[in-house]
């Protein structure tokens, strides 16, 4: 086993990250990369269908694909039991205890999510978690400048860039695009 120092961060990925599927294929494919341990919770996971259920209706049957997916291809992404650290952190919105309470349970460091103000650095830090945005998320992976680390930039979007109408886009050029809702190298 590494040291803990070169071992990758450990992430929960709040549901709202996982709504653009851009997005979500970028994080989970830094995940197959070893540039992170993601989890989530089967709870995270029906807030993000419950999101997109709603707001994407024509999507019809498809909306299930991604939970489902992400389900079977990352089972041990899921963390089960964590009901027992629920309410140990006051959070302004009750209803994003259970993000934190499944990042105490996965023991992780940082929980990457788009609301940041849900989730106040001062409740968080003494248990040791800090929280991104996927973008300040993706940039500290990449150690703080993905321009100068283009080699491993590369490997971890080559998946994703697959699927996309123009897969040949350089990585810089792909990631500057619009395309990469919520993601900037300004971060």
């Amino acid at each position: 086993m590494a040291p803990p120092e070169l071992e990758p961060p450990t992430a929960v990925y709040d549901a709202c990250v996982l709504y653009d599927s851009v997005q979500r294929d970028l994080l989970l494919q830094l995940h197959v990369e070893g540039a992170v341990r993601a989890r989530w919770s089967r709870r995270i996971l029906e807030e993000y269908l419950e999101h997109l259920t709603a707001n994407r209706p024509d999507l019809g049957a498809r909306v299930h694909h991604a939970p489902r997916a992400m389900a079977e291809a990352f089972p041990g992404s899921i963390i089960r039991s964590y009901e027992a650290f629920l309410g140990r952190v006051m959070l302004p919105d009750p209803k994003d205890d259970h993000v934190v309470a499944v990042a105490l349970a996965a023991r992780a460091s940082v929980n990457v999510t788009a609301n940041i103000r849900d989730f106040p650095a001062a409740v968080l830090a003494p248990h040791d978690i800090r929280t991104q945005k996927p973008d300040d998320f993706v940039v500290t992976l990449a150690g703080g400048d993905i321009a100068q680390d283009r080699r491993a930039w590369t490997a971890s979007t080559k998946g994703i860039r697959k699927g996309l109408s123009a897969p040949d886009a350089a990585p810089k050029c792909w990631l500057t695009s619009e395309v990469v809702a919520g993601l900037n190298t300004n971060a």
